[in-house]
C-alpha cells in the first residue's frame, strides 16, 4: 500500500480543493493489485512505528477511503 501517495491524495482533496483530480488518481491506483487500497487496511498498527510525523496511519487510511472513494466514480475505473 502507498500510504503516503493515497495522503496526498486525501490533502489534495481537503486542502487543495481539487476532490475530482484527487479521487480519480486515487481510484486508478487503488484498482492495481500491488497497490491496494486504503480500506484494505488490517489496522494492525505496524506502520505507525515507522511514521516520523507519529501519525494514527490506520485512521488516516478510513479517512482517505472515506473521501476518495466514490462509488459512482469507481464504476468507470473498476475491471469489471
Amino acid at each position: 500500500m502507498v500510504i503516503i501517495t493515497y495522503s496526498n491524495f486525501y490533502i489534495n482533496k481537503t486542502q487543495n480543493g481539487d476532490p475530482v483530480n484527487a479521487a480519480v488518481n486515487y481510484l486508478v491506483l487503488s484498482e492495481k493489485e500491488e497497490y491496494g487500497a486504503a480500506n484494505e487496511c488490517i489496522e494492525c498498527g505496524a506502520c505507525e512505528k515507522y511514521c516520523p510525523q507519529h501519525l494514527e496511519i490506520p485512521k488516516l487510511l478510513k479517512d482517505v477511503d472515506k473521501e476518495l472513494n466514490n462509488p459512482v466514480m469507481r464504476k468507470f475505473f473498476s475491471a469489471d
